[in-house]
């Protein structure tokens, strides 16, 4: 796995937990609603919270081993960029106004601290 894959994996998992969390509160208001039909849905949000708690771990995991990989990028700017990128979940204009660059100048540094993780990783 290169660097991007990883560092966008981790927003992925993050997408799939926030829509598990709605199908669950979805499958509690069907139970709600549904009486004759509710055994169903309870199954269904008890196998959604399963599949949520087992994603939640590999979240933790994940940003573990992403804060690690992170912690060790030489340029201070690579890691905030990517900080704020993938762990935070901003776009780049946003990434742009908060650390004072331009949007191009963000661009590079992503770029290049992708690199360098990439280089970590070999």
């Amino acid at each position: 796995m290169n660097a991007r894959d990883l560092l966008e994996s981790y927003g992925d998992l993050l997408d799939k937990s926030a829509l598990l969390a709605r199908e669950t509160a979805m499958c509690k208001r069907h139970m709600q609603q549904d009486a004759a039909n509710a055994a169903h849905w309870q199954r269904k949000a008890t196998r959604n919270l399963a599949e949520r708690k087992r994603l939640q771990t590999q979240i933790g995991r994940r940003q573990k081993q992403l804060n690690y990989l992170l912690a060790h990028l030489p340029d201070e700017a690579q890691r905030q960029v990517l900080t704020l990128r993938y762990i935070s979940l901003m776009s780049y204009a946003q990434i742009s106004d908060a650390l004072h660059f331009s949007e191009r100048h963000i661009y590079r540094l992503h770029l290049r601290g992708v690199r360098a993780l990439d280089a970590l990783l070999a």
